[in-house]
């Protein structure tokens, strides 16, 4: 294969990639970004998330997204915290229709099992998915 691609070249590099219009790339439906957090510092995890709204609104792309908090925080401090992040969130920017947050009661493999049961419950609405980190490095 690799000597083929060498004589031939390769017909999936990027460089042979056809110039698009900036907006042709944008899938018809939604694509969910999605977070799944555990006892993340929310004040984080909700400042990376409306960074990368406020960048998808300044481009004008911010309809071809909605944006999903998967928890499964178990501190009630840390949940209470989640919840007013989110509403302040949604306030502030009139996008309710578009953010969303869900914590489940029952926590079954964490965070893989959140995103498991999102894919279920939600996937088939959503042909494109980003899936984001909240762990602390």
């Amino acid at each position: 294969m690799g000597f083929y691609c060498l004589v031939r070249g390769d017909r999936f590099a990027i460089t042979h990639a056809p110039a698009t219009a900036p907006d042709a790339g944008m899938p018809g439906e939604p694509t969910a970004i999605v977070m799944p957090i555990c006892n993340e510092p929310v004040d984080r995890v909700f400042a990376g998330l409306r960074a990368i709204y406020d960048s998808l609104d300044r481009i004008g792309a911010l309809p071809h997204f909605h944006f999903f908090v998967l928890s499964d925080s178990a501190d009630p401090a840390t949940i209470v915290r989640e919840e007013e992040a989110w509403a302040e969130w949604g306030r502030a920017v009139d996008g309710f229709d578009r953010i969303f947050y869900r914590r489940r009661r029952v926590r079954l493999r964490r965070k893989s099992g959140n995103v498991a049961d999102f894919c279920r419950r939600w996937g088939a609405r959503y042909p494109y998915m980003v899936m984001l980190d909240a762990t602390a490095s």
